[in-house]
């Protein structure tokens, strides 16, 4: 999980301009979201502890979404 993190921090960081950003939040919502179901199942203490982290995984998916839309980029109109 940690690579995943480290590939969206750096890819986040390079694709400032553009949607990617967005769609990278939106994998690691769901990539969040699946840990916090199958660890709930092993452990409900521990998956619930982990829902947060989901949520706000979820927060910067809408987030970077809204920046996306207000901020296009080059050669692209609103």
């Amino acid at each position: 999980m940690t690579a995943l993190y480290a590939d969206l921090a750096v890819s986040s960081a390079v694709d400032l301009d553009s949607d990617g950003a967005a769609a990278e939040c939106a994998v690691l919502t769901a990539s969040s979201a699946d840990r916090v179901r199958r660890t709930h199942r092993l452990n409900r203490g521990a998956g619930v502890s982990l829902a947060p982290c989901a949520l706000w995984c979820g927060f910067a998916t809408v987030l970077s979404t809204a920046i996306a839309r207000l901020n296009p980029g080059p050669g692209r109109q609103r």
